[in-house]
């Protein structure tokens, strides 16, 4: 929810229901999440939401993306999963710190949308997260979407800044304005068994353009 204000106007909260074999038919957020994640106010935590086995450790992840965090920089969050007997029922981003930071470049919205693939089919999830609002070789809000591959868990950064450090794979927009990565989505479109990328573009035309 986007619009959860615990931590203020904006602060946004995810919340996580597990998996079980007697699901009730009814969940109600207030009372019956497993995992809550809340944000800092204004980050609007949870426009992108995503899980995979990033480290490949068996647990899932939980990716999580706060576009308004930084000053609209833009943050993506990862929680490595572990036993459940070990997961908090409750991570506040105000004070809490995550397993990995992924931070955005200037006002790039980094986190708007985000989606968790095996890109180079080597057996760990990878992260993709838009930086629709990031000024790329065609122009100002060109948009980038930013590819930062799995690994194992002691090779992961704890913290990465995209206006420092590279990502693995980065996918610039075509022109100026295209908003790239809104939404970006991943699945295996030439049926090779390897997830590929797939950019949706919003532009002011309102048409768009696929990728």
């Amino acid at each position: 929810s986007v619009s959860a204000a615990t931590n203020g106007t904006g602060s946004g909260e995810v919340y996580v229901k597990y998996g079980s074999s007697a699901l009730p038919a009814v969940v109600d957020l207030l009372t019956d999440a497993d995992l809550t994640v809340i944000g800092e106010a204004g980050s609007y935590l949870g426009y992108g939401v995503g899980s995979g086995d990033i480290d490949r450790d068996g647990y899932g992840d939980l990716v999580v993306g706060a576009p308004g965090a930084s000053g609209f920089n833009g943050q993506t969050y990862v929680l490595f999963g572990k036993d459940r007997s070990l997961l908090p029922a409750q991570v506040d981003l105000s004070v809490d710190t995550a397993d990995m930071t992924i931070d955005g470049e200037s006002v790039s919205l980094s986190g708007l949308s985000l989606a968790v693939a095996n890109l180079n089919g080597d057996g760990f999830d990878d992260i993709l997260t838009s930086g629709s609002g990031a000024a790329a070789p065609a122009g100002a809000s060109a948009g980038v979407v930013y590819a930062l591959l799995g690994d194992q868990k002691q090779a992961l950064s704890a913290a990465i800044d995209l206006a420092v450090t590279n990502a693995d794979v980065e996918v610039f927009g075509a022109a100026s304005g295209d908003q790239i990565g809104v939404p970006v989505v991943a699945g295996d479109l030439n049926g090779d068994g390897i997830v590929n990328i797939v950019d949706l573009v919003e532009v002011t035309s309102n048409f768009g353009k696929t990728y």
